[in-house]
C-alpha cells in the first residue's frame, strides 16, 4: 500500500524523520527506532519498533511517541494535511530502485516482480502508484 509507505517514510526513515527526531535525537528516549509495513491480500502490518534506553519506561516511550509530540508544536500526518513537510520524505520510494544492482537496487525489484508476480513490467506500475498516492 503506497500510503503506508510514505507514512513509514515521514515517520521513521531518516535522522529527521518524526519519531527518529522526537525519540532518538531530542528526547534521548531510545537508542533505535525503526518501522515497516507489510501490505497482504487480505491484511497489513504496519509495525513501529523503538527500543527504550535503560531506566526510560515503554509507557513514556508510547506516550511520546504516539502523541505527546504534539506538546512541542509538531503535528503528525493527517488526511487533511497529507502533503510532508520540505524535505521530510528524504528519499522516496519511487526513487530506491534508480541504483542497478545490490540489495533493494533495480535489478534486485525487478528480480522479486518476476519471481513473485511472474511479470518483472509490474515494478512500473508500482512506481505510478507511488506518484500517485495521496
Amino acid at each position: 500500500m503506497p500510503e503506508l509507505d510514505l507514512v513509514q517514510l515521514i515517520l521513521a526513515d531518516g535522522l529527521s524523520s518524526r519519531l527518529n527526531k522526537a525519540l532518538v535525537y531530542d528526547k534521548q528516549l531510545c537508542p533505535t527506532l525503526t518501522a515497516y509495513q507489510s501490505s497482504r491480500e487480505l491484511a497489513i502490518n504496519f509495525v513501529i519498533y523503538a527500543t527504550a534506553r535503560p531506566g526510560v519506561s515503554l509507557a513514556e516511550v508510547g506516550a511520546r511517541g504516539h502523541g505527546g509530540n504534539r506538546a512541542s508544536g509538531s503535528e503528525w500526518p493527517h488526511a487533511e494535511r497529507a502533503q510532508p513537510r520540505e524535505g521530510e520524505m528524504g528519499i522516496p520510494v519511487r526513487h530506491r530502485p534508480e541504483r542497478i544492482g545490490g540489495f533493494g537496487g533495480k535489478a534486485d525489484r525487478l528480480n522479486q516482480y518476476n519471481a513473485f508476480l511472474g511479470n518483472p513490467d509490474r515494478f512500473e506500475a508500482d512506481v505510478k502508484r507511488h506518484r500517485n498516492a495521496s
